[in-house]
This record gives structure tokens, C-alpha cells and sequence, in this order.
């Protein structure tokens, strides 16, 4: 395979396993719910939000007024009171703003989180939706907060809550 397979945990056999199904129905397509990236391109995506709009090399691919209003806060989600904005949600750091997104497929899991005041973009994709979360928390929390001085006002997540069923940040 060009990509790693995904891995789906199943408890009956207390192992993980490649799913029979790789990939979502072409019904669900629509509105960008497959995009399919490496994670070097989802960097350059997340840095062309963190920059306002602006390719790594120079291109404006949205104007500023639209990345403006895609960070623009549309409702507060409980329980964390985080701020969901336009297909992100928004994080308040102990001195800067985070904005993050999460996106899962079938045994596929993928964040991206933005720290724009610092110019710090971070990816993480992995080949297993259960306990992505803790790869997340594990290692991108702690790289946020020594590379861009901003740590995330999240509360530690308990192992119950990496268990299949829950892909949510």
C-alpha cells in the first residue's frame, strides 16, 4: 500500500486487525469528508491557515477576511467550553490561542492544531483510531508546550476514553 493500513482493536481476539472495509462510501465524499494527505501536506495546509491564508511560497490561497471568518467562533461545546469555529475548535493556551481539528476515517485518526501567534503548526496521523487520542495527548500536547511555549488547557483524558467507540478530541 502507498499509506499505512488502518488498524481496528477487537476485543474478541484482544488484538488489533485490519479492517475489511478501507475505505468510507463514495457517498460520503462530498464536502471534503475524504480528503486523503500526507502529513507533510496536512503541515502545509495548517500553515496556510496559521498564516492567514498564505502558501509556503507566497500563493494567497484564501483571502485574509476568509480564514478571518473560519476562525470566527460559531457556539460554545461543553464540556470543555471549548469554541467550535468553522470545522475547527478553538483552545485557549495559558497565553496563547490553539486552534485544533480532528478528523477520523475507518481505523484512521488525524489532528492538526495551530498555535498561529507562534507560528507553530502541528500533525499527527495515525493508522488506528483507538487511542489516537493518546498519541495526541501523550506527544503533541507535551511538543506544544516545549516547542511553542503554549500549553494546552485540556484536562488529561482517562484510559476510559480511548476506548473504539470514542474518536472525538
Amino acid at each position: 500500500y502507498r499509506t499505512a493500513v488502518g488498524h481496528e482493536w477487537n476485543p474478541e481476539s484482544n488484538s488489533f486487525n485490519v479492517p475489511k472495509t478501507l475505505r468510507l462510501p463514495h457517498c460520503m465524499s462530498a464536502s471534503g469528508a475524504s480528503l486523503s494527505m500526507s502529513a507533510l501536506d496536512l503541515l502545509k495546509f495548517g500553515v496556510m491557515h496559521a498564516n492567514g491564508g498564505t502558501a509556503l511560497n507566497g500563493a494567497t490561497i484564501l483571502g485574509r477576511s476568509c480564514v478571518a471568518d473560519m476562525q470566527t467562533p460559531s457556539a460554545i461545546v461543553p464540556p470543555n467550553d471549548s469554541e467550535l469555529i468553522m470545522g475547527w475548535a478553538a483552545f485557549e493556551g495559558e497565553e496563547h490561542r490553539i486552534i485544533a481539528a480532528s478528523g477520523a476515517t475507518i481505523a484512521q485518526k488525524a489532528f492538526l492544531v495551530l498555535v498561529p501567534e507562534q507560528d507553530f503548526v502541528i500533525s499527527i496521523l495515525a493508522n488506528v483510531a483507538c487511542g489516537a487520542q493518546a498519541l495526541f495527548f501523550g506527544l503533541g500536547v507535551p511538543l506544544m508546550a516545549e516547542l511553542a511555549n503554549t500549553p494546552m488547557l485540556v484536562p488529561n483524558p482517562t484510559p476510559h476514553e480511548f476506548n473504539a467507540g470514542n474518536t472525538n478530541i
